[in-house]
């Protein structure tokens, strides 16, 4: 988070994208420079649980650097990640969802919101996932909510790298 010193206006949220990208690890240097453009305005960013400093949600076999796609999860893995995802977290595993990162999002402003404050979100690519269901679960909280590489609730994100490797 970055506040203003004396008291902010508002407040500016920022919801990285993925799914799985981490606000914390990704955003701070757009926030710094977006403050100075706006500095009247606190600018806050998180984590979806599952990724960056919240309990991250990975499969280790399936994105060592060895592993068939490296890094990155390959189709060939994904049955192998969901059953280590399933036996390591087992009930736990439904608290990783959009929803429980809404209401993450609307704690966290309710808790910093000073009185009368507008609030904006900024969702980019996920982010713009997260922040559609934010709306649904909350739809008075923010004054807005900006939307930037759209990804439609209805589609899965699931196939991206392999898209975006065909394409290539």
């Amino acid at each position: 988070r970055r506040r203003v010193p004396g008291g902010a206006q508002g407040q500016l949220w920022f919801l990285q994208g993925g799914p799985g990208a981490s606000g914390t690890r990704g955003l701070p240097p757009s926030m710094e420079s977006l403050q100075t453009a706006l500095p009247e305005f606190d600018v806050y960013t998180l984590d979806p649980r599952g990724a960056g400093g919240s309990e991250y949600l990975g499969c280790p076999e399936q994105e060592d650097p060895d592993s068939e796609a490296g890094t990155a999860i390959a189709s060939s893995e994904i049955d192998a990640c969901i059953a280590y995802l399933q036996e390591t977290h087992g009930a736990d595993l439904g608290l990783f969802s959009a929803t429980n990162a809404a209401i993450d999002l609307a704690a966290g402003i309710h808790l910093t919101r000073g009185a009368d404050q507008p609030v904006f979100i900024w969702g980019g690519s996920g982010g713009t996932y997260w922040g559609q269901r934010f709306l649904q679960l909350f739809p008075s909280l923010a004054s807005g909510l900006i939307l930037e590489g759209i990804a439609p609730p209805n589609n899965s994100l699931i196939f991206q790298d392999e898209y975006i490797e065909k394409t290539a």
